[in-house]
């Protein structure tokens, strides 16, 4: 069964049904994320799910979006289809959170013990994006070869040496 997902949520009672929920928030729902890309207009696509695993509530799911964001070779806008898969582990506190193995990504549960789901795509959404945002291609994105200056004539750059005069001499 599939449901819309709630805005906020409480994962012990969603633990307890076998529901998957899917989500579409427009990508100007989330701030952070909305300061790296160019265009806000584009939604964020999300479904997950909610189950009980080992005495831990987990969070599974998946997410995708368009990113436009700045070529940082050339400058200009370029797409990027972003899809993650993800899978958090609710706790409620950060001693919790540090005392999971390394290979669980925790989640903070808030002070009423739910999520929310800005937070909780936003967080993986960010993670997806690159360090250094730039066209998968070099040949998208080749600077104007006239963008630094023009190359003078070889002829025009020759200096003239200052130890020329020295060739002239001989040693005795």
């Amino acid at each position: 069964m599939v449901k819309r997902a709630p805005s906020r949520f409480n994962p012990d009672l969603l633990a307890r049904e076998d529901v998957r929920f899917e989500a579409t928030l427009p990508i100007s729902q989330f701030p952070r994320l909305s300061e790296l890309v160019l265009e806000t207009d584009g939604n964020l696509v999300a479904s997950f799910d909610v189950h009980e695993r080992k005495s831990h509530r987990v969070v599974r799911g998946s997410l995708t979006f368009d990113a436009v964001m700045q070529c940082q070779r050339c400058m200009e806008p370029f797409s990027s289809a972003v899809q993650a898969n993800f899978e958090l582990v609710c706790v409620n506190t950060l001693e919790e959170a540090n005392a999971l193995p390394d290979a669980l990504d925790p989640v903070v549960l808030d002070e009423d013990g739910q999520l929310h789901l800005v937070d909780l795509l936003e967080e993986d959404a960010l993670l997806q994006l690159p360090d250094i945002p730039k066209h998968e291609d070099d040949d998208s994105c080749q600077p104007d070869v006239n963008s630094f200056g023009e190359i003078q004539n070889q002829e025009e750059t020759q200096k003239p040496n200052p130890f020329g005069a020295l060739k002239d001499l001989k040693l005795s």
